[in-house]
């Protein structure tokens, strides 16, 4: 998807992973790139199908996943690594996003 994108959005998506453990405000985002913050969601919805803040939202929780699987971090310090305030927020949207929590996913990580 990206690679079709045009160049601000590029710039913007680059930034943003970046940027992901201190998630930066859309709004600022935009003003970086000298457009507003309307025509910033208007490119991602039409190049990305999704919203600057959906995009955030996967990267920080694609990021949760790797350390889930790959390290021996405590949850809370994932949590705070991938731009979460809370273990507990990190959880929500965790298991919204993949139906399983964090620490069901790092226990089946170690079956194997």
């Amino acid at each position: 998807l990206l690679r079709y994108a045009p160049r601000i959005v590029l710039d913007v998506a680059t930034r943003m992973s970046e940027t992901v453990e201190s998630p930066l405000a859309v709004g600022d985002l935009a003003e970086d790139c000298g457009v507003s913050q309307r025509q910033l969601e208007r490119l991602f919805r039409k190049y990305l199908q999704c919203s600057p803040r959906q995009y955030y939202m996967e990267l920080q929780l694609g990021l949760a996943w790797q350390l889930c699987e790959q390290t021996d971090m405590p949850l809370m310090d994932i949590a705070l690594a991938s731009g979460f305030s809370t273990h507990s927020n990190l959880s929500k949207h965790f298991r919204r996003r993949y139906s399983i929590s964090p620490r069901e996913l790092r226990a089946r990580a170690r079956t194997f």
